[in-house]
Protein backbone atom coordinates (compact mmCIF):
# COMPACT_ATOMS: atom_id res chain seq x y z
CA UNK A 1 0.00 0.00 0.00
CA UNK A 2 1.57 3.58 -0.79
CA UNK A 3 1.56 6.39 1.07
CA UNK A 4 -1.04 8.42 -1.13
CA UNK A 5 -3.73 5.20 -0.52
CA UNK A 6 -3.00 5.44 3.51
CA UNK A 7 -3.19 8.91 4.18
CA UNK A 8 -6.51 8.88 2.56
CA UNK A 9 -7.63 6.57 4.88
CA UNK A 10 -6.76 9.08 7.65
CA UNK A 11 -4.07 6.92 9.09
CA UNK A 12 -0.37 7.49 9.61
CA UNK A 13 0.58 7.57 6.57
CA UNK A 14 3.85 5.50 5.81
CA UNK A 15 2.15 2.20 6.99
CA UNK A 16 4.86 0.27 4.91
CA UNK A 17 8.32 1.10 3.11
CA UNK A 18 7.78 3.74 0.94
CA UNK A 19 10.48 5.01 -1.44
CA UNK A 20 10.49 8.93 -1.17
CA UNK A 21 9.71 9.13 -4.87
CA UNK A 22 6.49 7.25 -4.39
CA UNK A 23 5.36 10.07 -2.11
CA UNK A 24 2.47 12.50 -3.66
CA UNK A 25 5.05 15.27 -2.12
CA UNK A 26 8.68 15.31 -1.00
CA UNK A 27 8.44 18.36 1.16
CA UNK A 28 7.13 18.85 4.96
CA UNK A 29 6.69 21.53 7.16
CA UNK A 30 7.78 21.15 10.94
CA UNK A 31 6.01 23.71 13.50
CA UNK A 32 8.06 23.85 17.05
CA UNK A 33 4.86 23.87 19.10
CA UNK A 34 7.32 25.54 21.80
CA UNK A 35 7.98 28.83 19.21
CA UNK A 36 4.49 29.14 17.38
CA UNK A 37 5.51 32.89 16.59
CA UNK A 38 8.66 30.76 14.01
CA UNK A 39 8.31 29.02 11.43
CA UNK A 40 7.04 26.42 10.60
CA UNK A 41 10.43 25.17 9.01
CA UNK A 42 10.64 23.63 5.60
CA UNK A 43 12.00 19.75 5.24
CA UNK A 44 13.05 17.69 2.32
CA UNK A 45 12.36 14.21 2.70
CA UNK A 46 15.42 12.35 2.36
CA UNK A 47 14.02 8.97 3.13
CA UNK A 48 10.29 7.43 3.95
CA UNK A 49 9.72 3.69 6.10
CA UNK A 50 8.27 1.93 8.18
CA UNK A 51 6.40 4.90 10.86
CA UNK A 52 9.51 6.87 10.16
CA UNK A 53 10.75 10.25 8.07
CA UNK A 54 14.12 11.61 7.23
CA UNK A 55 14.34 14.23 6.62
CA UNK A 56 16.72 17.48 5.49
CA UNK A 57 15.65 21.20 7.43
CA UNK A 58 18.41 23.76 6.61
CA UNK A 59 17.00 25.86 9.38
CA UNK A 60 19.48 25.21 11.94
CA UNK A 61 16.98 25.88 14.75
CA UNK A 62 15.42 22.66 14.25
CA UNK A 63 18.51 21.15 15.86
CA UNK A 64 16.43 22.26 19.06
CA UNK A 65 13.97 19.66 18.50
CA UNK A 66 15.97 16.62 19.31
CA UNK A 67 14.19 14.52 21.70
CA UNK A 68 10.73 16.81 21.80
CA UNK A 69 7.74 16.26 19.44
CA UNK A 70 7.07 18.79 16.69
CA UNK A 71 3.90 18.86 14.31
CA UNK A 72 4.56 18.18 10.87
CA UNK A 73 2.48 18.68 7.92
CA UNK A 74 2.68 17.41 4.55
CA UNK A 75 0.90 18.81 1.62
CA UNK A 76 -1.34 17.19 -1.28
CA UNK A 77 -2.96 18.29 -4.00
CA UNK A 78 -6.42 18.38 -2.46
CA UNK A 79 -5.35 19.66 0.93
CA UNK A 80 -2.35 18.61 3.49
CA UNK A 81 -1.29 15.69 6.44
CA UNK A 82 -0.59 17.12 10.07
CA UNK A 83 0.66 14.85 12.93
CA UNK A 84 2.37 14.98 15.82
CA UNK A 85 5.75 13.56 15.92
CA UNK A 86 8.60 13.25 18.18
CA UNK A 87 12.14 14.25 16.93
CA UNK A 88 15.58 12.84 16.95
CA UNK A 89 18.64 14.60 15.68
CA UNK A 90 20.37 12.72 13.48
CA UNK A 91 23.06 15.10 11.79
CA UNK A 92 23.29 19.01 12.87
CA UNK A 93 25.91 20.04 9.96
CA UNK A 94 25.60 21.36 7.64
CA UNK A 95 21.80 21.15 7.83
CA UNK A 96 20.32 19.85 10.09
CA UNK A 97 18.78 15.77 9.72
CA UNK A 98 15.71 15.21 11.24
CA UNK A 99 14.09 11.49 12.06
CA UNK A 100 10.28 12.22 12.84
CA UNK A 101 8.85 9.07 14.04
CA UNK A 102 4.42 9.82 14.38
CA UNK A 103 3.13 9.52 17.76
CA UNK A 104 -0.60 9.72 16.45
CA UNK A 105 -2.72 8.82 13.48
CA UNK A 106 -2.54 11.91 10.73
CA UNK A 107 -5.26 13.91 10.00
CA UNK A 108 -6.75 15.29 6.88
CA UNK A 109 -6.68 18.82 6.81
CA UNK A 110 -7.49 21.84 4.51
CA UNK A 111 -4.48 23.72 2.71
CA UNK A 112 -2.50 26.60 4.67
CA UNK A 113 -3.78 29.05 2.16
CA UNK A 114 -1.82 32.31 1.24
CA UNK A 115 -0.63 33.10 4.73
CA UNK A 116 -1.20 33.43 8.63
CA UNK A 117 -1.86 37.33 10.18
CA UNK A 118 -1.31 38.15 13.78
CA UNK A 119 -5.07 39.32 14.80
CA UNK A 120 -6.81 39.58 18.13
CA UNK A 121 -10.62 38.62 17.34
CA UNK A 122 -13.14 37.15 19.85
CA UNK A 123 -14.09 33.68 19.36
CA UNK A 124 -15.89 30.83 21.43
CA UNK A 125 -14.87 27.14 21.41
CA UNK A 126 -16.39 24.05 22.07
CA UNK A 127 -15.69 20.53 22.59
CA UNK A 128 -16.73 17.41 24.09
CA UNK A 129 -13.61 15.57 25.30
CA UNK A 130 -13.01 14.69 28.53
CA UNK A 131 -15.74 16.70 29.47
CA UNK A 132 -18.02 18.98 27.08
CA UNK A 133 -16.91 22.09 27.77
CA UNK A 134 -17.98 26.05 25.95
CA UNK A 135 -15.55 29.07 26.78
CA UNK A 136 -14.56 32.29 25.62
CA UNK A 137 -11.09 32.88 23.67
CA UNK A 138 -9.10 34.97 21.22
CA UNK A 139 -8.01 34.59 17.68
CA UNK A 140 -4.50 35.68 17.83
CA UNK A 141 -3.31 34.19 14.80
CA UNK A 142 -5.39 33.36 11.68
CA UNK A 143 -4.71 31.72 7.88
CA UNK A 144 -7.31 29.82 5.88
CA UNK A 145 -5.61 26.62 7.28
CA UNK A 146 -6.03 27.16 11.15
CA UNK A 147 -5.54 29.76 14.02
CA UNK A 148 -4.05 30.16 17.62
CA UNK A 149 -6.06 30.57 20.21
CA UNK A 150 -5.46 32.40 23.49
CA UNK A 151 -7.25 31.70 26.62
CA UNK A 152 -7.57 28.03 26.37
CA UNK A 153 -5.29 24.67 26.76
CA UNK A 154 -6.92 21.59 24.53
CA UNK A 155 -5.11 18.76 24.47
CA UNK A 156 -4.08 17.36 20.47
CA UNK A 157 -6.32 15.23 18.81
CA UNK A 158 -9.59 16.82 20.14
CA UNK A 159 -11.67 18.25 18.15
CA UNK A 160 -13.47 21.66 18.79
CA UNK A 161 -16.42 23.67 17.41
CA UNK A 162 -15.77 27.18 16.71
CA UNK A 163 -17.46 30.51 16.18
CA UNK A 164 -14.90 33.72 15.22
CA UNK A 165 -16.88 36.89 15.61
CA UNK A 166 -16.07 39.08 12.62
CA UNK A 167 -17.51 41.96 11.58
CA UNK A 168 -19.90 40.57 9.17
CA UNK A 169 -21.04 38.20 11.25
CA UNK A 170 -19.77 35.00 13.53
CA UNK A 171 -18.08 32.46 11.19
CA UNK A 172 -18.52 28.96 12.38
CA UNK A 173 -16.00 26.30 11.48
CA UNK A 174 -14.95 22.45 13.24
CA UNK A 175 -11.24 22.10 14.01
CA UNK A 176 -8.82 19.64 15.68
CA UNK A 177 -6.20 20.77 18.10
CA UNK A 178 -2.60 20.10 17.00
CA UNK A 179 -1.50 21.25 20.96
CA UNK A 180 -0.91 23.16 22.92
CA UNK A 181 1.64 26.39 23.29
CA UNK A 182 2.57 28.63 26.43
CA UNK A 183 1.31 30.45 27.88
CA UNK A 184 -2.39 28.96 27.59
CA UNK A 185 -2.84 28.68 23.82
CA UNK A 186 -3.65 25.71 21.33
CA UNK A 187 -2.94 25.81 18.17
CA UNK A 188 -5.93 24.26 15.71
CA UNK A 189 -6.50 23.28 11.76
CA UNK A 190 -9.78 23.93 10.07
CA UNK A 191 -11.04 20.42 8.94
CA UNK A 192 -14.06 19.87 6.80
CA UNK A 193 -14.56 23.85 6.25
CA UNK A 194 -17.08 24.47 2.92
CA UNK A 195 -15.53 26.77 0.26
CA UNK A 196 -18.03 29.25 1.40
CA UNK A 197 -16.18 29.67 5.01
CA UNK A 198 -12.36 29.32 3.69
CA UNK A 199 -13.38 32.42 1.19
CA UNK A 200 -14.47 34.14 4.36
CA UNK A 201 -11.65 33.38 6.50
CA UNK A 202 -9.40 34.45 3.10
CA UNK A 203 -10.82 37.54 2.77
CA UNK A 204 -10.52 38.72 6.48
CA UNK A 205 -6.46 37.75 6.62
CA UNK A 206 -6.15 40.00 3.17
CA UNK A 207 -7.71 42.60 5.18
CA UNK A 208 -5.73 42.17 8.02
CA UNK A 209 -2.49 42.21 6.30
CA UNK A 210 -4.00 44.88 4.02
CA UNK A 211 -4.29 46.97 7.30
CA UNK A 212 -1.02 46.39 9.05
CA UNK A 213 0.82 47.38 5.61
CA UNK A 214 -0.93 50.91 5.22
CA UNK A 215 1.21 53.86 6.33
CA UNK A 216 0.48 55.79 9.03
CA UNK A 217 0.63 59.49 8.73
CA UNK A 218 0.73 62.17 11.55
CA UNK A 219 0.43 65.44 10.83
CA UNK A 220 3.80 67.75 10.82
Amino acid sequence: MGAAEVSRTNQVPFGGVVPVTSLEREVVYIHDPASPEEGPWRGDVLQASQNTLLVSVTERRAARLDGRSAVVTMPERSGALTWEASCLVVRAHPTVVLRLEPLGNAVAVQRRRFFRVRCDIAAKASWESPDPTSTEARVIDLSAGGARLAGICVDAGTKLRLQIYLEDGPLEVDAISVGTTAPSCTRVCFVDVPDAVVDRITRKVFAIEREARRPSWRAL
